[in-house]
C-alpha cells in the first residue's frame, strides 16, 4: 500500500507542471469563416431572392449601410420574411445608434436608363429618392445616355442633405451650335453650265419722247418737212 501511495504522489507531481501550463493559456476560439458576398452578381442577376439573401448576409457581416440599399427587395420574397424582418430591425437600430442622415437624391428628368451610384457602395446602384447614410464624405455619380453628373457630399451625423444631379442635355438635331453654320443636307442638283464668250448685245431704248419717235418712224432718219 505504501508503494502504491508513493507512486500516485509521483504521478501527481509529474502532471502538475502540465496542468499548470494549460491553465495559464487562454482557450482557443475558432475564427469565424469569412464568406464572400457577391453583391454585384446579385444586383446584375435581377433576382429578388438573390438580392434579399445578399442584404441579409451583409447585415450579418456588419455592413448595415450597404445592406440598406438592398433590403427593400425582400418585400416580395416571402421565403425570407423572418430573416428579412430581423435584418430590417438591425439596420434601423444601427442607423439610430450612429446618427444616419436622410439624403434626398434628385435627378431631373431621370428615366429607367439613368443610374445613381455612391462611391462607398459602388456595387449597389440606387434610384432617385430618399436614403439614409452614415456620416462621411461621399462622391455621388448619376449616369445616363447623355453623360454623367457628380456631386461631392460631406455629411455630418444627424443632419440632412439634398443632392440634385443634372445630366447634360442631348444635342438636338438641326439646331445650330455656336460657331458652326448648318447648311442642312447636301444639295445634289447639278448647276447650270458656265456661259462662254462675250455677253449678248444689250438693246437700249431711245431717249426721245414717244411723240418724236412716232415722226421718225414715219419719215425715216431725216426730220419731216411740211409740203407747201
Amino acid at each position: 500500500m505504501k508503494h502504491l501511495a508513493l507512486a500516485a504522489v509521483a504521478l501527481a507531481v509529474a502532471a502538475a507542471p502540465a496542468l499548470a501550463d494549460r491553465a495559464g493559456k487562454a482557450p482557443r476560439t475558432k475564427r469565424p469563416k469569412v464568406v464572400a458576398i457577391d453583391v454585384a452578381g446579385a444586383v446584375a442577376s435581377g433576382d429578388a431572392t438573390r438580392q434579399c439573401d445578399a442584404a441579409i448576409a451583409l447585415v450579418g457581416a456588419g455592413q448595415h449601410a450597404r445592406a440598406s440599399f438592398l433590403i427593400g427587395t425582400c418585400a416580395t420574397v416571402t421565403a425570407r420574411a423572418d430573416a428579412a424582418r430581423a435584418a430590417r430591425i438591425a439596420i434601423a437600430k444601427r442607423a439610430t445608434r450612429d446618427g444616419w442622415s436622410p439624403v434626398e437624391l434628385d435627378v431631373p428628368g431621370a428615366g429607367p436608363d439613368v443610374t445613381i451610384a455612391i462611391d462607398a457602395f459602388a456595387d449597389v446602384p440606387i434610384a432617385p429618392g430618399r436614403w439614409k447614410l452614415p456620416a462621411g464624405t461621399y462622391q455621388i455619380v448619376a449616369r445616363g445616355p447623355t453623360g454623367e453628373a457628380t456631386h461631392a457630399l460631406v455629411l455630418e451625423a444627424d443632419s440632412r442633405a439634398l443632392v440634385q444631379l443634372t445630366l447634360p442635355t442631348a444635342a438636338v438635331a438641326g439646331v445650330a451650335v455656336a460657331g458652326v453654320v448648318d447648311f442642312g443636307q447636301d444639295d445634289t442638283t447639278p448647276l447650270d453650265r458656265p456661259i462662254a464668250g462675250p455677253p449678248p448685245a444689250a438693246k437700249h431704248e431711245s431717249l426721245l419722247p414717244e411723240r418724236y419717235r412716232k415722226g421718225l418712224k414715219q419719215c425715216g432718219a431725216m426730220a419731216c418737212r411740211k409740203v407747201p
